[in-house]
Order: C-alpha cells, then structure tokens, then sequence
C-alpha cells in the first residue's frame, strides 16, 4: 500500500514538474494558429486599402523554454508613399515573453502570461519612443478566455519646429477567448495630450477621455459587428478656443466579399452637441447638437457592390450665423448611393489609387490613370452601374427636397475606344445617348424670397421651374440625348454649332 502511495506521489510529482513544458507546447500550437489567422485577416483587410500594397504577418522564432519560451514575430506592411515609385516596407517585430503556468505569480492561475514588445528601432520615430513604449499583456487562462492589456508609456518630445509634444500615455484593456478574439468586451483609457510652442505653451490640449469597446464576431468566417462609445471628449485650442462633443457612439458589421479579398459591411457613427468656442471666430459659441454618418457596402445580389453613404445633421442658429446663410437651416440630410458596381471595377480603381500614389512621374501617371479609367468607365457601362442623389433640408423659411437617379442603359457593351469618343466628342448629347435618369427637385419660395433670389428665378429659369402654391418644382429627365427640365432641353447642353454633327 505504501509502494501504491508512493507511486501515485511520484507519478503527481512527476505530472507536476512536466505541466509548464507540456502547457508551454500548447501554448506554442495555439501561438502560431494564432498568427496563421491573423495574416489572413489582415491580408484580406489591407487590399481593401488602396495605401497598403501587402501585409503579412508571421512567426520568425520561437524558442520554447521549461518555465518560459521567447517569440518573435514580424509585422511587415509595404506601404504606397506620395512621390515614391516603390512601396516603402515597414518591418516591426514583436518580441514576446511567455511564463507558462500553471502558477503565474501576481497574475494569479492560468495557462500562460505572455508579455510582448514591438522594435521600433528600424523606424524613423523620435527617440521619445522606445521599445518599452509600447507594451502588450496577455493572461491566458485554461478554459481558454484571454485578458489583454495594451499600454502606451509617457511620451514626450520636442520636434524639429520647436513644438513640444506631452502625452500623459493611454490603456485598452479588454477580454476575449483563444477560440474567438472577434467577440470581446473592452475599454479604452486615452489620458492628456499638450502640445506646445514657444510662443503659445498650451496651443492645444486634449483632456483624458474614456471608450467602452464592444465586438462579437466570428474569427473563422472573418464576419462580425461591434460597437465604441465614449462620454465627453473635450480639447482646448490656446487661450479662448475649445472644441467640445458631449458622446460618441460607433457601431457597425464586417465581412469578407463574396469573389474578391475585400471586406464589406455597414459602419454608423452619431456625434451630439459639438460646441465650438473661438472669440476671434465668433462671440457666440457654435453649435451643432447631432452629426450622423452611415456608410454601407452590401452585395443584395451576391455579386456586384452597391455603395450608400448617408449624412444627417441637426442644425444650430449659430452655425447658420457663421456661414452667413440667409436662411436658418434646421436639419439637412444627404444621401449618395451607387449602384450594381462590378467588383473588378472597385478592385480596379483601389489598385488605380495606389500606383498614383506611388507615382513620382506626373505625366506618366495621367497616362497611366486615363487608360485604367477609361477600362473601369467599360466594366461600369457595361453592368449598368448607376447613381441615385437624395437631399432634404428643412428651415424656418421652408424645405428642399431633391431626389435624382441617373445610370448608364441597359444592354451597352461599348470599347474602350467608343467611350473615348463618347467623352472627347464636342456635343454633349453623345455622352446623354448613353445615360438614362430621372429627379425631382422642390423648393420652397419662402427660401428664395429670403435670399433674394426669386424674381431672378422667375425671369431666368422661367422654362424650367413651376410654382405651385409656394413651391417650385423642376421634374429632371434624360431622354434621347437631352437633359430635359419640366420638359424643355437646356440650352447650354446643346452642341455649339458647326460641330458634333
């Protein structure tokens, strides 16, 4: 019986001593699956960005220990730089300590503590930001769920001009699992930021300021949602100016496009009651109590993109008074929408945008930009891409109201050269020839009357506005290579005489 005892002692000490090298080999395998889907993401996020040329991110070392292992990672983004006919590379490694548990000290019970550094020492960076500024905690825990811990040190300096940069530093904290870091709770903690010059100490100043973060996704399918709020943000601008927005609130979803390594998806965020002071500006504060921006990048069809972008904002007196607008604007909401966009043409143009920026010879990039154009303006007509134009404004003098919809026919398959020709040719009903679109568009007199526009618009654009009651109303149409309003062809789109015939 003692032998037995002795045994299964030895046997527990044994499992004992082994725990952190055999937890330490878990740890390793779950390490570089974890990097190996990480690149993916970020692969498939980067060409999406017309700035970026390539991404990668990969596991150059790992050097397992008994109680610790040491990693290296390499972070490598190739990025397109104004005025630059190569990409410039940016490599940062991240250097990582790795305490294998099952005993993590001060860190409590867990798998792994995993502390990690990025080497800023290859980048032009001002000696203020070292290795140390940046460091990177995780505690693993054996059931899988993951604490991380982002710090940004102190960091203060002084740039070439003299302006001095004094950063309190800043935190995110947030709490994930191995299996899943898309679906996560965290929060942000962004402390004081003063920059200053030698005539003016604190020119500007940035007062601390928190964000809840908020995700829940799916690693595997790289599609998810998430959300960021925040309280007050508030800034000082030298002695008399502020700028100050009582909340933030984000929230939006992602995924990968179906036929193309791009992510779509659908992104909201509302900002309330901005407050601008500036005495030299304006004795008054300037007001704008909400602000709202949604973009959305869906495929309906599976297929093509369609792209809308929508502005809304409540509007203050104030800001009226400063743009001197004859009339007070209440709310003003903005709509823009493309649609049935082939995904050849989107990548096309993102592709188009990043050699123009890497471009250091002008004249070859407008050679280079005409003849992609002019292929991407093919794919568009071909597939019937079009636009629709929404505007509403509401004042104390009235409303406007615009809805327009324009797009190329259905069933054109037009060369390259033919759309040359098109855009070249000196009479504008060539190019209407292939377009069809409609819009309405109202006004009302009160608005007109207020600006002194409207004996000008009764005497001038008499052909092309209807007063009904106290609005005027134009009905847009394009048909048969005209632009008609309220029926009539505008003149000034008429081809000069002599030419174009």
């Amino acid at each position: 019986m003692k032998k037995t005892l002795l045994a299964i002692a030895v046997l527990g000490l044994g499992a004992a001593a082994a725990s952190p090298y055999l937890i330490g080999s878990q740890i390793e395998k779950t390490a570089r699956q974890q990097i190996e889907r990480a690149n993916q993401q970020l692969v498939t996020a980067v060409k999406s960005n017309p700035q970026f040329q390539d991404a990668s991110i990969t596991v150059e070392s790992y050097e397992k220990g008994y109680m610790k292992s040491t990693a290296k990672t390499l972070l490598s983004l190739a990025v397109n730089l104004p005025g630059q006919a190569e990409p410039k590379v940016f490599d940062v490694p991240l250097n990582s300590e790795i305490s294998h548990g099952p005993y993590l000290g001060d860190a409590g019970f867990g798998a792994a503590k995993i502390i990690s550094h990025p080497d800023v020492s290859g980048l032009e960076l001002p000696e203020a930001i070292t290795n140390e500024t940046l460091t990177i905690e995780n505690l693993v825990s054996f059931s899988g769920a993951m604490d991380q811990k982002a710090t940004v040190a102190p960091i203060k300096y002084a740039a070439e001009d003299g302006t001095m940069f004094d950063f309190a530093g800043a935190t995110i904290v947030s709490e994930a699992s191995l299996e899943n870091r898309s679906t996560f709770t965290g929060e942000m903690d962004v402390q004081q930021l003063i920059v200053s010059t030698e005539d003016e100490p604190n020119q500007f100043v940035l007062k601390p300021f928190k964000m809840d973060l908020k995700g829940k996704g799916d690693d595997s399918l790289m599609k998810g949602d998430y959300e960021i709020k925040s309280g007050a943000i508030e800034a000082t601008i030298g002695d008399d100016g502020s700028l100050v927005m009582q909340s933030m609130e984000m929230a939006g979803t992602y995924a990968q496009a179906k036929g193309a390594d791009m992510m779509i998806g659908e992104a909201n965020g509302v900002f309330k009651d901005i407050v601008f002071t500036n005495k030299q500006l304006s004795p008054d504060p300037i007001k704008l109590p909400e602000l709202s921006v949604m973009t959305n990048m869906s495929q309906p069809d599976g297929t093509d993109l369609d792209i809308n972008v929508k502005y809304a904002a409540i509007l203050d007196s104030s800001l009226m008074a400063i743009m001197q607008s004859p009339v007070d604007v209440k709310t003003a909401d903005l709509e823009v929408s493309f649609k049935a966009l082939p995904i050849e043409a989107v990548q096309k143009y993102q592709d188009l945008m990043g050699d123009l920026a890497s471009e250091k010879d002008q004249n070859k990039a407008a050679e280079n930009m005409q003849g992609e154009l002019f292929s991407i303006l093919q794919m568009l007509t071909k597939n019937a891409s079009a636009t629709h134009l929404e505007l509403h404004a509401k004042s104390d003098a009235g409303d406007l109201n615009a809805d327009i919809d324009a797009g190329f026919k259905p069933g054109l398959d037009l060369s390259e050269q033919e759309l040359m020709m098109l855009m070249g040719s000196a009479d504008p009903q060539k190019l209407l020839s292939v377009l069809v679109g409609r819009g309405n568009i109202d006004l009302n007199k009160g608005i007109t009357d207020k600006a002194g526009m409207t004996p000008m618009i009764q005497i001038m654009a008499a052909d092309f506005v209807t007063l009904e009651g106290d609005i005027f109303k134009s009905e847009l149409q394009i048909s048969d290579g005209q632009l008609l309003v309220n029926g009539s062809p505008l003149p000034f789109l008429a081809p000069p005489t002599g030419m174009g015939q």
